[in-house]
C-alpha cells in the first residue's frame, strides 16, 4: 500500500451559499491562483495576488473572489516570513489573517478557527498549564503512538488502546486493543483490499475526511476546527476526538516532536514521504506544515493536552513549555523552509 504525496496546494473555501455563477467565478480564480502559483516565484506570486485583490475589490459582486484571493496572500506571506526565518513577522501576519477573516464573517468555520486561533495566541505563550479532565466514571487508558517514535510501542497494558495515525509497517498482533486514525489523503490511496486489511488488523477504523461516500468499516470523523488559516493535524485531531469522548484515563503520547527533529520520520509507518530522496521529502513536509500552520498546531496541542492526563511524555512536555516565539524559532532552524520557494 502506497500513500499519496502531499503536492502544493492551494487553499480554498467550501463557500455555503454561492449561486452557480459565483461557484464558476471561485473556481476559476482558484484555478489561475493555481496555475501562478506553480509556475512563478514565491515573491511574485505575493505581488500577482496583492494587485489582484486590489482590482477585484473594484468589481461588483467581489466578495468570494476577493476573499479566495486574499487568503492565500497571506498563505503566501506567512510561507515567506518563515522561509526567511522571521518568526515575529509570521505570527504577526497570522494575527492579522485572523482579523481580516472576522471582519468579512464570509464563513462561520473560517470565522471560528479564526477566533479560537487568536485566543490561542494570546493566552499560550507560556509553559504547559495542566488542569486534567476528571472523570468519574470507568476511564480508558490510550497510547497515541506517532510516526517518530524510535521503537515500537511497549509497556501496554491489556486494557490499554494503542492508537495508530498511519497503517504500520511492523506486527501488531501483540497488541490487544487497537485503533487506527487516517486523513482524507490516507483514504484516497486505499483500495478495497488495503481497507479489508486494516478492518481486519484493527478493532477500531477512523477517518477525518470530507469525502461523501463512507467506506465500510471505517467510521467518517468531522472536526470542530479548520480553516485556511490554520488547521489540526492527527495528534490534535486525535485529542479532540478522545475529549470529547469522555472517560478519559492517562494517555501516553510517543512519537510527535511537531517536526523539530531532524529525522522526518522514524519509517515504522507508512507514508506518503519518499525518505529516500531527502531534499523532496524535506519539500512535502514543508508544504504539509505550512498548509495547516505550525503555529496553530503547537498551539491547540499545549491546550488540548493540557486537559489530559499525560503519562510518561516528558520529552512532549519539555516541547510544549517553550514559547510560541521559541518553538517557531526551533522549528525554523531545523526544516528546510527555503524549498518552499519552489512553486
Amino acid at each position: 500500500m502506497k500513500l499519496p504525496l502531499y503536492n502544493n496546494r492551494l487553499h480554498e473555501v467550501r463557500f455555503k451559499d454561492q449561486t452557480i455563477d459565483q461557484k464558476f467565478s471561485v473556481r476559476l480564480t482558484g484555478l489561475i491562483i493555481r496555475l501562478f502559483k506553480f509556475h512563478f516565484s514565491l515573491n511574485i506570486g505575493i505581488y500577482f495576488l496583492s494587485v489582484s485583490y486590489l482590482l477585484i475589490k473594484l468589481l461588483p459582486f467581489n466578495t468570494y473572489i476577493s476573499y479566495l484571493v486574499k487568503i492565500n496572500s497571506f498563505y503566501f506571506k506567512t510561507n515567506r516570513a518563515l522561509m526567511t526565518g522571521d518568526s515575529i513577522g509570521f505570527v504577526n501576519l497570522k494575527q492579522n489573517w485572523c482579523d481580516f477573516v472576522i471582519g468579512s464573517n464570509i464563513d462561520r468555520k473560517e470565522v471560528r478557527t479564526a477566533e479560537k486561533y487568536i485566543q490561542l495566541i494570546r493566552s499560550g505563550g507560556g509553559r504547559l498549564s495542566h488542569n486534567p479532565i476528571i472523570n468519574v466514571s470507568d476511564r480508558t487508558n490510550y497510547y497515541i503512538y506517532g510516526p517518530n517514535s524510535q521503537s515500537l510501542p511497549r509497556n501496554i497494558k491489556d486494557d490499554c488502546i494503542v492508537i495508530f495515525v498511519k497503517p504500520p509497517k511492523f506486527d501488531i498482533s501483540y497488541i490487544n486493543k487497537k485503533w487506527l486514525f487516517l486523513n482524507q489523503y490516507s483514504l484516497s490511496a486505499l483500495k478495497k483490499s488495503d481497507c479489508d486489511n486494516l478492518t481486519e488488523q484493527f478493532d477500531k477504523c477512523f477517518v477525518f475526511s470530507n469525502a461523501i461516500n463512507s467506506i465500510e468499516g471505517i467510521t467518517d470523523l468531522s472536526m470542530s476546527l479548520g480553516a485556511a488559516v490554520g488547521s489540526d493535524m492527527a495528534l490534535n485531531r486525535i485529542l479532540d476526538y478522545l475529549i470529547e469522548k469522555g472517560s478519559l484515563g492517562k494517555v501516553v503520547i510517543d512519537g510527535f516532536d511537531f517536526y523539530t527533529k531532524p529525522s522526518l520520520y522514524a519509517g515504522k509507518m507508512i507514508t506518503g514521504i519518499d525518505l529516500e530522496n531527502l531534499e523532496n521529502a524535506e519539500s512535502q513536509v514543508a508544504r504539509t506544515i505550512t498548509f495547516h500552520d505550525p503555529l496553530f498546531n503547537f498551539l491547540r496541542s499545549k491546550e488540548l493536552i493540557g486537559s489530559i492526563q499525560l503519562e510518561r511524555s516528558d520529552a512532549l512536555e519539555d516541547l510544549l513549555n517553550l514559547s510560541y516565539f521559541e518553538y517557531l524559532d526551533l522549528l525554523i532552524s531545523v526544516r528546510r523552509f527555503d524549498l518552499l520557494a519552489r512553486t
